[in-house]
């Protein structure tokens, strides 16, 4: 494991940015959704929330919904390398196991997770680490 990341961060997301984003949320009452993920607390609770919710982690159905539509995904790339980009990545589950599969086809993988919350980001990366090296990740926010 890599004791350091390098984490690409949009304009968006710079603090003058955020800051209007966020007066923004409380002079109309609706909070953007950025600001559900924004502390690690609230992204834990958010991934704990999915764990023991989420059909794509439960339903053996929903399940092979994905593998069927990532095998011929996987099947259909002739390409010897592949930029996987998780817009939206939460945990990194689903773009794992994309990953794996493209790596079992043998090709040359590239990952960019990308998120509102800095630390789904990260914990997307973790995820990935697990299946290949890490001078191939591009960790992105949003």
């Amino acid at each position: 494991m890599t004791s350091a990341a390098t984490v690409r961060i949009h304009a968006s997301q710079f603090p003058e940015n955020v800051r209007r984003d966020l007066l923004t949320s409380l002079r109309t009452r609706r909070v953007n959704h950025k600001f559900h993920y924004d502390s690690i607390k609230q992204t834990q609770k958010w991934l704990a929330l999915h764990e023991a919710h989420s059909p794509a982690r439960y339903d053996n159905d929903c399940l092979s919904t994905y593998d069927c539509a990532f095998n011929e995904t996987a099947g259909k790339i002739k390409s010897k390398s592949v930029h996987v980009i998780g817009l939206g990545c939460g945990g990194g589950k689903k773009d794992s196991r994309l990953l794996t599969l493209l790596r079992m086809r043998g090709k040359s993988i590239f990952y960019t997770p990308s998120d509102v919350s800095i630390a789904m980001v990260l914990v997307a990366r973790q995820a990935a680490l697990k299946n290949f090296a890490g001078e191939k990740l591009f960790p992105f926010r949003l």
